[in-house]
């Protein structure tokens, strides 16, 4: 074969590769279609604070909310009360409850800006555990997530240091973090879901204010492994969002700076991945503030600001999906960003992502390709879960929880000339015949 026709050829083959690698596609939603209903749970018929920070079900289906005053249980008709603890009471200690977590055992825990408080549901009392005793008021003492190991050990992070908890022994371990990596106090609070994973070797991932902390099982070492200022190829970090492990046990890390990350076992350092092409210089790359991995097909979801990326982690392919978002209110500036925080897929294959800023939810259709956004109600949204039963709910800064139910019968859109020649008896007949459908 000639030399020029077999370059030809490769040439060819390289770029129809490099195009099926990278695809970008922009994407146009739609605004508050009208096949969702919103409901708003009041606590205390609204007497309580209007500001709810977390909220968890637990493996009974009790709803079970935090506010900047209290904690209340909901069964779906009433709402149980909490209090915190004054003059001697059983309440709990500190305020602003932060993160509310049950363990293995069934029992509920709750971080408050003071305290881990365990709660004994027969009696309704608390007890009180303080991380950081030599210093009451102190950062250290500034539950903001709780999660537990297979092992059953329950793990606290804080605006400053990362504390393991053995139940039995009621005893705290400290492992100190660096400076930098601490959240001051006037660090807006804002619920991390992916700041805690266990890989498949029983080691233990942190994510704190700048950094990933790794706790080696086997060699029994803390240390900061992120930023890793010997890597001059990360020059442009800046600080770590997330941190996931996926079925496969894969360990997959979400940064501000770089993008993408894949953590290598075999050399014990992290590798980038790339997620587009290198002359494309949009700000996914960069930052990636959530990730869904879907365990049947190895996909890994990669979300930033108004975009997000499908990586098929088997093949490398990407297709990467951008949108502009033109629905602003008053209360958000012209140039605010739609950084995502949470993601979910449902059980219909739709991806559900959500920012907490402007309370913005949004579905994607993988098969049509087409999106959707809601609006709850009331703006901003500290924390949004799903339930069984397919509906989300939401932790408002106003008017306590919202719900958004989904699974409504369905709707089409019918487009209808206005002309002078179609009747209105036509037009009737039109939506007629599209609704029996």
């Amino acid at each position: 074969m000639d030399k020029t026709v077999r370059y030809i050829l490769i040439l060819s083959c390289f770029l129809i590769f490099q195009k099926d690698a990278f695809c970008q596609k922009v994407l146009e939603y739609e605004y508050m279609p009208p096949n969702i209903t919103w409901d708003n749970f009041l606590v205390k018929e609204g007497e309580a604070s209007q500001e709810t920070i977390s909220m968890l079900f637990d493996k009974k289906g009790f709803l079970w909310s935090g506010t900047k005053t209290g904690l209340y249980r909901f069964d779906g008709i009433r709402y149980v009360e909490y209090g915190v603890s004054k003059e001697g009471s059983k309440g709990f200690k500190g305020y602003e409850v932060l993160d509310i977590f049950e363990d293995s055992q069934g029992i509920i825990w709750v971080g408050t800006s003071e305290a881990l408080n365990k709660l004994d549901q027969t009696s309704g009392t608390f007890t009180s555990y303080i991380p950081d005793s030599a210093n009451y008021d102190g950062i250290s003492n500034f539950i903001r997530a709780i999660r537990e190991d297979r092992s059953g050990l329950l793990w606290i992070l804080t605006r400053k240091d990362i504390f393991s908890f053995d139940k039995n022994q009621e005893k705290f371990t400290k492992y100190e973090v660096d400076t930098l990596s601490w959240y001051q106090n006037n660090t807006l609070f804002f619920y991390q879901n992916q700041c805690f994973t266990e890989d498949p070797d029983g080691n233990k991932w942190f994510v704190t204010n700048r950094g990933l902390y790794l706790l080696d099982n086997k060699e029994q070492t803390f240390r900061m492994v992120l930023p890793d200022h010997a890597r001059p190829d990360l020059a442009d970090f800046k600080k770590v969002n997330c941190v996931i492990t996926d079925s496969s046990g894969s360990l997959w890390i979400g940064t501000e700076g770089w993008g993408l990350l894949k953590w290598n076992y075999r050399e014990s350092r992290p590798e980038s991945v790339l997620i587009q092409p290198q002359q494309n210089d949009n700000e996914l790359i960069k930052s990636i503030t959530t990730l869904l991995p879907d365990n049947k097909d190895g996909i890994i979801w990669c979300f930033g600001n108004s975009s997000f990326s499908k990586y098929d982690s088997r093949t490398g392919s990407v297709i990467n999906y951008v949108f502009k978002y033109h629905n602003r209110t008053v209360y958000e500036s012209p140039q605010s960003k739609v950084w995502i925080y949470q993601a979910f897929e449902y059980s219909d294959g739709t991806i559900w992502f959500f920012n907490m800023t402007a309370g913005l939810m949004f579905k994607f259709d993988q098969h049509s390709e087409k999106l959707y956004l809601y609006r709850t109600p009331f703006f901003m949204a500290f924390k949004c879960i799903l339930d069984n039963t397919g509906s989300f709910w939401f932790a408002c800064i106003r008017n306590n929880i919202i719900r958004m139910e989904t699974k409504l019968v369905p709707y089409v859109s019918i487009q209808i000339s206005n002309t002078a020649h179609v009747s209105p008896e036509h037009k009737t007949n039109i939506v007629e015949d599209n609704l029996d459908r």
